[in-house]
């Protein structure tokens, strides 16, 4: 069952395997930062960055586009970081 025959098809599937770099506005990444993707098929992808501000490696059989993402941080931590601006 595991052989392969002359004439035998194969179907074969694609596989797009992508990280994205999370940066500031000074192309610093963003390590460690919680964050949540919304995928155009309806897929929702939660992580943490690394240490060099890439998400985990999405997975998939078709290309497909990022619609939205959102940062998981606590809201108190953002109205700190507005006072300092």
């Amino acid at each position: 069952p595991y052989s392969l025959k002359i004439g035998q098809v194969l179907n074969l599937i694609q596989v797009y395997d992508e990280a994205i770099e999370f940066v500031d506005s000074e192309d610093n990444p963003l390590s460690f930062i919680d964050y949540i993707l919304y995928l155009e098929n309806g897929t929702e992808v939660v992580g943490t960055t690394d240490d060099k501000g890439l998400s985990q490696k999405i997975s998939m059989s078709v290309q497909i586009s990022i619609v939205d993402f959102d940062f998981l941080i606590d809201t108190s931590i953002i109205e700190e970081m507005e006072e300092l601006i």
